[in-house]
């Protein structure tokens, strides 16, 4: 079934001379290029433990098949999309498709999919080629997915590209894409040039899957404070020292859904790396 952190973070933490740490079971979501003009593929949008719990104590007065219609048609109508429809089985969302079935471009619940920890169901594209699509798909099911943590509880709420209009233009930014503060505050005080080098090495790959280069990464140790591509003018992401309490990547001249995307990828793997291999914040390589 694929890496288990739970189960290495046990043994790490039976280790003499370790604290116990704290145990973070979900991961940061993105959408990934796939390369030559090849579509987009989302990664690690997952619905919350217990949803099904979740979904039947939605109050029966909110009518969900009309609020998220009316979202997702608004963004559709915003990047000049075609026409599409979303689909609701008992108020749990199904389905987000363009243009009607059969190989049409669309996000489905798939809830036989091995999530990381909770084994919980998780959205998937399919037939995904244009990026105004997966941006609209993918903000629709995180929304939808945020709209169920609301009610549990949960502080750990799903990262997707998001935009605004200032009135000249579209604004690109990241809702959620935040470094738990425990592992940013380890990460400031580890130094580990493998990590860095490795991770410098997966950036730019996740950046070229967008036709986009990394300019720099802003390492200070192990913590990444921020990130830029040469595409834009001094487009990046980063983490002001004003804020540095929050830990949340704020943009910079993100103009384009592509850079987003590309910016969104870097920060969500380097997020997930600390999350999946926190050992890596004792000194190890």
């Amino acid at each position: 079934m694929g890496y288990n952190a739970r189960d290495k973070m046990t043994q790490y933490e039976k280790e003499s001379g370790h604290e116990k740490l704290t145990d973070y079971d979900f991961r940061i979501s993105s959408i990934e290029g796939m390369g030559a003009g090849s579509g987009f593929r989302l990664n690690n949008l997952t619905l919350p433990e217990n949803y099904e719990d979740l979904v039947e104590n939605i109050d029966k007065k909110i009518n969900l098949r009309k609020s998220f219609s009316e979202m997702f048609d608004a963004d559709c109508r915003h990047f000049q999309l075609p026409q599409g429809f979303i689909e609701f089985k008992d108020n749990l969302l199904s389905q987000v498709v363009f243009g009607g079935l059969g190989e049409s471009s669309r996000l489905f619940l798939d809830e036989n999919r091995f999530d990381y920890e909770t084994g919980e169901g998780t959205y998937q594209f399919e037939n995904v080629e244009n990026i105004g699509m997966a941006l609209v798909l993918a903000k629709t099911a995180a929304e939808y997915i945020n709209f169920l943590k609301i009610d549990q509880g949960q502080n750990e709420k799903c990262s997707y590209v998001n935009y605004f209009n200032n009135g000249s233009r579209d604004i690109f930014f990241s809702e959620n894409l935040k470094i738990p503060k425990e592992l940013a505050d380890k990460a400031k005080e580890t130094k580990n040039k493998y990590f860095e080098s490795k991770f410098a090495s997966e950036a730019n790959n996740i950046a070229g899957r967008f036709g986009a280069t990394v300019a720099s990464l802003g390492f200070e140790n192990m913590f990444l404070r921020w990130f830029s591509i040469q595409e834009g003018n001094a487009c990046d992401y980063g983490i002001d020292h004003d804020s540095i309490l929050d830990y949340t990547y704020s943009p910079h001249n993100v103009d384009s859904p592509r850079q987003a995307m590309a910016l969104h990828g870097i920060g969500a793997a380097y997020i997930n790396k600390l999350l999946n291999a926190r050992n890596a914040l004792s000194g190890k390589s």
